[in-house]
């Protein structure tokens, strides 16, 4: 869908979902709904988006599918930070940060440390924020994701500037 064909896409994603409920792979179904709400989010559908989140968080919970379920969860708190929905965001971060805590999922949970820093920093809880980016740059670290901790160093360098610490944020900028 990233070439834009959506039509032909959203056939393909149709297609795999009846190819997977056939299979009885619950684990592929859901995959494929949390990419159709991706999908939908592009499209800026929310309703429809959040409705395939839905279906994949479901599909985790009722068969035991935890990297399904805490995407989900994800997706669906990413949705509503998005949306301005902060109150409502934060319980499907934290889950799927618990998920992937219990997974050993060391770079999801670097992402959703990092998503419930910017989480912390809308709400101007700025230790916290700190905290949970400190967090996911130390996983980073630990597993050489230096992507990842380049986007960490950028947005801590954002908080500060957001916050009127210009010497700190130009420090953050120049690491």
């Amino acid at each position: 869908f990233y070439l834009g064909n959506y039509p032909e896409t959203l056939k393909d994603f149709l297609r795999s979902v009846d190819m997977f409920d056939s299979l009885g792979d619950k684990s592929g179904q859901a995959d494929v709904y949390n990419e159709l709400g991706v999908f939908y989010s592009q499209q800026e559908d929310y309703e429809t988006c959040l409705k395939y989140y839905k279906k994949a968080e479901e599909l985790g919970k009722s068969n035991n599918l935890t990297k399904a379920l805490a995407i989900s969860l994800s997706n669906q708190g990413q949705l509503h930070f998005k949306l301005g929905e902060y109150d409502k965001c934060y319980p499907y971060m934290s889950e799927a940060l618990a998920i992937k805590r219990s997974r050993s999922d060391s770079v999801g949970m670097g992402y959703e440390l990092k998503r419930l820093a910017s989480y912390y920093f809308i709400k101007k809880q700025h230790k916290s924020s700190v905290k949970y980016l400190d967090e996911s740059s130390a996983i980073r670290r630990k597993i050489k994701d230096k992507h990842g901790l380049a986007v960490n160093e950028v947005t801590l360098a954002e908080m500060y500037q957001e916050r009127g610490l210009i010497n700190e944020a130009i420090n953050g900028y120049h690491n």
